[in-house]
């Protein structure tokens, strides 16, 4: 067995509370709201059988149907409580052990509405992490039927995290391949001077996809089991839109990009311009057990020691807690986005990034190591100011 190696995923942390922020303006939603039931115009003029998260976007062709046995209890019942540093052996047996439980509770509660969507010929996803369906264009009376069930909780509508369009910048002209002046910065290259580069460390990312031909990250893509598209299903990474490109570069790219260079990176498509909570659920599942191209035999023994998500909307909500929970249970450790509001005040984190259970981050300057007008505040126990 091989220990876990602890400095490394350290080495990896530092890396991606203090940098990979930087590459984060470009994906968070400039969205405040709470969880609320809106008349929807989809259904009839007066339905309020589905909910909308708060003001957020959603899209009205497609549902979440929320289960109602939440999988925290399962979590609590079947995770390690086991405090020591673990082997990787552990660590996936863990893992395993949850993917596991989680799964037959899916089964166990679902059954009732797959097979009314099945009847109806209709489309759906089963999400075993949150123990929620997704279903695409149903008519008032099914989901009256979903919802006369009593295994339902309730019915929301795909929510739409819009992302601010990404900065184009110049092309460097530089052939260097020493560090850049975020690793300067943060005195990554201390770290470097003792021989860790974030060796044995995987790090995940959910985001807009990576060009995985890019000289800075060709090398150290981990390979099967390290590319999920869970809208298209392609058979390899790619980025239409550049911002998932951009902070996996940030996190472990190499010729002087990257802090943690020695790290390899496996990433899941949830976003182009705009990410749906469908897809954004799908993505973390796909972190807690990774899958082949087309969602299918899902292997614990490739799930990420880290997930960096540059993306976020809303605040105090609770719409990725049980990904949230679930990473947590397995020893994943979430780094999200803190947001782009710190001028505002206090309570300006977004929802992940305000959760107790992730590390939040914000972006840095060349000129400062942090930026007062981006000092940020948050009820989480990680929070960075």
């Amino acid at each position: 067995m091989t220990r876990f190696v602890f400095a490394s995923f350290l080495l990896a942390t530092t890396m991606l509370t203090l940098v990979v922020s930087g590459a984060q303006t470009g994906l968070i939603a400039n969205v405040v709201g709470t969880v609320g039931t809106v008349v929807t115009n989809t259904l009839n003029a007066t339905s309020t059988l589905v909910e909308t998260v708060a003001n957020l976007p959603y899209d009205s062709h497609r549902i979440i149907i929320v289960m109602d046995k939440d999988t925290k209890p399962v979590l609590d019942a079947v995770a390690s409580t086991n405090t020591a540093i673990w082997t990787e052996a552990e660590r996936i047996q863990n893992i395993q052990n949850i993917v596991d439980a989680l799964k037959l509770h899916a089964q166990q509660c679902q059954g009732p509405v797959t097979d009314l969507l099945q009847s109806a010929g209709i489309q759906y996803t089963s999400n075993w992490i949150t123990n929620t369906i997704v279903a695409v264009d149903c008519s008032v009376g099914l989901i009256e039927q979903i919802l006369a069930l009593v295994s339902v909780k309730k019915i929301v509508y795909d929510t739409i995290i819009t992302l601010e369009p990404p900065e184009p910048t110049a092309d460097s002209t530089s052939n260097t391949v020493t560090a850049g002046w975020g690793a300067t910065k943060i005195k990554a290259t201390n770290v470097w001077a003792t021989s860790n580069t974030g060796q044995g460390v995987v790090v995940g990312t959910i985001d807009t996809g990576v060009r995985g031909t890019h000289e800075t990250l060709a090398s150290n893509w981990i390979g099967p089991y390290g590319w999920y598209d869970p809208a298209q299903k392609t058979a390899t990474p790619y980025d239409p839109n550049g911002h998932g490109t951009h902070t996996v570069a940030t996190i472990v790219g190499g010729k002087g990009v990257g802090i943690a260079p020695g790290a390899k990176w496996m990433t899941c498509k949830a976003c182009e311009n705009s990410c749906y909570m469908s897809y954004l659920t799908a993505c973390g599942q796909f972190m807690l057990c990774p899958t082949d191209t087309n969602g299918n035999n899902c292997n614990a023994a490739k799930a990420p020691h880290i997930v960096s998500n540059s993306w976020g909307a809303g605040q105090g909500m609770t719409y990725y807690q049980s990904i949230l929970d679930a990473w947590y249970a397995a020893r994943i450790f979430p780094v999200f986005s803190a947001g782009n509001s710190g001028a505002n005040g206090c309570s300006s984190v977004v929802t992940p990034g305000d959760s107790a259970k992730v590390l939040a981050t914000h972006w840095v300057h060349s000129a400062v190591l942090v930026l007062p007008s981006m000092d940020l505040s948050s009820p989480t126990s990680l929070r960075l100011e």
